[in-house]
């Protein structure tokens, strides 16, 4: 993990192993009288430094394009702030801390 500035970036691909095993279960299922050779080259590609990528090539308005599933180690893991238990949006004493929270927690 990469930690910066309160947010962590899988690095790892170990969340990645379950989706794959999904993938490949159902790719061999889905076409049960081709070999294991043949599945990889139809829905597994080499994609620059990653491999092993599911992808499809499909026709979309004419033009053939491959649709590829994202890897999950790119999603961002964002850590949330807890809010302090006797806040009450209501009151308006608590105007500054909750003002003060919106800006912090909002993107730029």
């Amino acid at each position: 993990m990469i930690r910066v500035s309160g947010i962590e970036i899988a690095v790892d691909n170990s969340n990645s192993l379950p989706i794959w095993r999904i993938l490949w279960r159902w790719a061999v299922r889905r076409h049960a009288m081709k070999g294991a050779k043949w599945v990889k080259k139809k829905y597994f590609h080499v994609e620059g430094a990653r491999h092993w990528v599911f992808a499809s090539d499909d026709r979309i308005n004419g033009i053939s394009q491959r649709l590829r599933l994202f890897s999950a180690s790119t999603v961002l893991i964002v850590r949330h702030i807890k809010i302090r238990s006797a806040v009450n949006p209501y009151n308006p004493t608590w105007n500054a801390y909750l003002e003060r929270r919106h800006r912090s927690i909002s993107p730029s």
